[in-house]
């Protein structure tokens, strides 16, 4: 095998057992466990990779986790190179025994699972519907995966076994694949998985519509397909072991960019057409520096910065221009240094740094009068507690749901099984104080409908439609905006067990 191919499927090999691992652990029933051992087991007997992928693929489907179509693609490969003899494959055998099933009594053919699709689940009135993105048959096999109505997946523990581990062992297996041919069945099988699925079309009814925000020239609320989008990155970034779970506070029109074109206060609004062009450029300066900055930590970090990105200006007035954004860092050493970076969008922002951590005082001020230009926080603000944990599950995705405080009114809903909108489930106003965060769901947030920017939403690359659409993700498997209530996020959860 090229060089090229061996790395391509140790890496194909690695993100399917981090897809099976991560669906497992949701379950919390001893199916983490039981594939751990078979992996581990595969590993240390001796199989090839190829082996070893098609064992995986084959408790994938025993256990009903479902696979990507990239998956399903890279299985195609193997059993067609297994057809033409070019390798072997050994049998697969069921011994991961799934929860309240019985355990084969026999081996079965490699390919004999591709013939066993997971059957469609059938949801009670109470369970969480997908109204909004769904159709009625997908038209791919790799699409009929188990339903996954859980709110995010937790990154799979350090103990899983590694694709790259004895990369540099002989492999020489003791046994020989039987030379029994392939069924004409399993042959009429490949041919209809290696044809081109057809197109899908996807029905929005109900919503506000697919045009995406800053296309949509009356508001600048975020739609339907926005919120899908959020909820979808959220979800890839998950099951890929880099969960978003730090958030970023940067006040624009505080920043140095900004100031330069425009020195008026959020308040104040420009009197003349000069005024107006000058806050203009100075919205375009800062958010065009703030993104070159996120585009810019593949170096320090090791990795490019991965993020959801929303761009606020309320009507209400209070806050000027300003970014939430929900980010993945691996350690508190990348805390550091994306606080140093943001720092330094403000003049003196170094210095307001460490005069913050020095005087605590000045920093309660400065958040009590809404004047803090920046902030990054996990559990705890990383300006005054270097050393925070980040994010756990419940808050991550309840920052992305306070994200989508400005999402349009008119978007469905689904809550405890029944049909609703944005507007009859948000109250009229947030509450007092700290208990905001404890919110069930944010109140709605008008923005300022000519806010100059083009795009209100930006996500990274690696969680842009094209990066979701090739890990399996499209807008068919996005539920309603119902996961902005919390109780409604904790009901799916506890469903999804």
């Amino acid at each position: 095998m090229p060089i090229a191919a061996h790395i391509d499927l140790l890496n194909s090999l690695d993100e399917l057992t981090a897809h099976l691992m991560t669906r497992a652990y949701l379950r919390q029933d001893g199916t983490l466990t039981k594939l751990c051992e078979k992996l581990e087991a595969d590993r240390v007997s001796g199989l090839s990779f190829e082996d070893r992928y098609m064992q995986a693929v084959g408790l994938g489907n025993q256990h009903r986790l479902g696979h990507s179509r990239n998956t399903a693609e890279v299985a195609l490969g193997l059993l067609s190179r297994f057809r033409k003899k070019e390798i072997k494959l050994s049998p697969f055998n069921a011994s991961v025994v799934p929860n309240g099933r019985e355990s084969h009594s026999t081996s079965i053919h490699s390919t004999d699972f591709l013939s066993e699709i997971p059957p469609a689940q059938n949801f009670n009135a109470n369970e969480p519907k997908k109204t909004q993105y769904s159709v009625e048959k997908l038209t791919y096999s790799a699409s009929q995966k188990v339903d996954d109505s859980a709110v995010g997946v937790l990154p799979y523990p350090s103990s899983i076994p590694s694709a790259l581990d004895g990369i540099h062992c002989s492999y020489a297996p003791e046994w020989e694949l039987p030379d029994n041919p392939i069924q004409e069945h399993e042959i009429a099988l490949l041919d209809e998985l290696e044809c081109t699925p057809a197109a899908i079309n996807v029905s929005f009814l109900n919503t506000t519509s697919l045009t995406l925000s800053h296309k949509r020239r009356k508001t600048s609320d975020l739609t339907a397909h926005d919120v899908a989008h959020i909820q979808l990155a959220m979800r890839a970034a998950e099951q890929k072991g880099r969960p978003l779970n730090a958030a970023i506070l940067v006040r624009l029109d505080l920043s140095t960019s900004y100031r330069e074109h425009w020195d008026g206060s959020a308040q104040r609004e420009p009197r003349t057409n000069a005024e107006h062009a000058a806050r203009e450029r100075a919205r375009e300066a800062a958010t065009d520096k703030l993104a070159r900055t996120l585009n810019n930590f593949r170096r320090p970090l090791g990795a490019p910065l991965s993020f959801i990105q929303v761009l606020e200006c309320p009507q209400a007035g209070g806050a000027g221009l300003h970014a939430h954004i929900l980010c993945h860092l691996p350690n508190q050493a990348a805390a550091e240094i994306i606080l140093r970076a943001i720092s330094r969008l403000f003049d003196g922002g170094t210095q307001l740094l460490a005069d913050y951590r020095q005087y605590p005082d000045k920093l309660d001020k400065a958040i009590s009068t809404h004047k803090l230009p920046f902030d990054l926080r996990g559990e705890a603000s990383f300006i005054r507690h270097p050393e925070s944990r980040f994010m756990s599950l419940e808050r991550r995705w309840g920052t992305a749901a306070y994200f989508c405080k400005s999402a349009a009114q008119d978007i469905s809903v689904t809550i405890g099984g029944h049909r609703s909108t944005l507007e009859e489930i948000r109250p009229e106003k947030d509450k007092d104080g700290h208990l905001r965060a404890f919110q069930n769901i944010r109140s709605y947030q008008p923005q300022v409908p000519q806010m100059g920017i083009t795009r209100r939403l930006r996500f990274s690359r690696d969680l842009d439609w094209k990066s979701l659409e090739a890990q399996g993700l499209t807008l068919h498997d996005a539920e309603d905006a119902g996961w902005l209530s919390k109780a409604e996020r904790e009901r799916r959860k506890g469903l999804a067990r």
